[in-house]
């Protein structure tokens, strides 16, 4: 969650550090959606479906 001003500018405005990290980007949540998503959501339907006893 990003309610704070700074935290909102650095996400969607700021410079990523790629000292640590050489794929930083901005908006990091959305680009790693953007590559794992459907391996998401299969885990999560499979953790769903394993806790309605299937």
């Amino acid at each position: 969650m990003w309610n704070t001003p700074y935290a909102r500018r650095v996400y969607y405005t700021g410079t990523p550090s790629k000292d640590q990290n050489p794929n930083a980007s901005l908006m990091w949540c959305e680009t790693a959606h953007d590559a794992h998503g459907k391996e998401w959501n299969k885990i999560a339907q499979k953790q769903f479906e394993k806790g309605m006893g299937k």
